[in-house]
């Protein structure tokens, strides 16, 4: 096989410059212009590659005249309808990429696209697949009504030749429900500490609008749903205070669990 090449373990870590340059299919169900984290983390995956000299190519959701994104391939197919409908239209446009191109990676991005991959007959083509967090536990349960998503996504899971983790607690996860530890890689999300993240001309308007200055700010940036922690953050907001009497927290972000963190 050829070498397994796995995200920033593609560069040279003393001259920070690519081995050799790859033909790479990202596959995911999350990208712009869908927000998300997955979403966030294939386009700043792919944009990084594609900088490095990787020829990228990702397949995912969206209608042909999203907007692209410079120096990437996007193949993008109809995901609306069930799930096993968009199932079937994300496998049918990735088979047609990688028989066109014969990547030299096929990497996994979310964990519709890992069943994808692990059901895919090109079996000679390394795979890759990321892991985020806590999706496995809805994908490996060998238990009650899991035991048919079980049956499909562990096979998928052992025919990866690495499995990225975001964090140590991810490949503790993956390592409890069986997955092979010599296949397991953790790789951190990285950071863009460019300043476009903190903007000089704006940081005095928030502290103003909501009362932050002098305090020593804790930020949460994500999804607003119970699986993200917001709440378990305010629970411990009383013991931080006692700590930290400065502190405050701040929570960046939408979705359905808002009213509830407002109360």
């Amino acid at each position: 096989r050829a070498p397994i090449l796995c995200s920033l373990r593609w560069m040279d870590l003393e001259t920070q410059t690519p081995q050799r340059r790859v033909t790479i299919a990202l596959f995911t169900y999350d990208f712009p212009p869908f927000i998300g984290g997955i979403s966030a983390y294939t386009l700043n995956l792919a944009k990084g590659l594609g900088e490095q000299g990787h020829e990228v190519h990702v397949v995912c959701p969206g209608s042909p005249w999203d907007a692209g994104v410079p120096g990437v391939s996007v193949h993008r197919f109809d995901a609306s309808g069930s799930d096993f409908r968009r199932y079937r239209k994300g496998r049918s446009v990735l088979d047609g990429v990688v028989g066109a191109l014969r990547p030299d990676v096929l990497h996994a991005v979310s964990s519709i696209a890992h069943l994808a991959l692990g059901r895919m007959d090109e079996s000679t083509l390394p795979r890759v697949m990321t892991l985020h967090g806590t999706e496995i536990l809805r994908s490996l349960t060998p238990k009650g009504f899991g035991r048919f998503r079980d049956a499909l996504f562990r096979p998928a899971y052992m025919e990866a030749d690495r499995i990225i983790c975001v964090s140590r607690f991810t490949r503790s996860l993956a390592e409890s429900h069986g997955l092979p530890a010599d296949r397991l890689v953790v790789v951190h999300n990285g950071v863009d500490t460019s300043p476009r993240y903190h903007p000089p001309e704006a940081d005095s308007e928030v502290r103003a609008r909501y009362g932050l200055f002098g305090k020593k700010i804790l930020l949460t940036v994500a999804h607003l749903h119970p699986r993200k922690g917001q709440m378990e953050v305010l629970r411990a907001l009383p013991d931080i205070l006692r700590v930290v009497p400065e502190a405050a927290y701040v929570m960046v972000g939408a979705g359905d669990a808002l009213d509830n963190l407002r109360l």
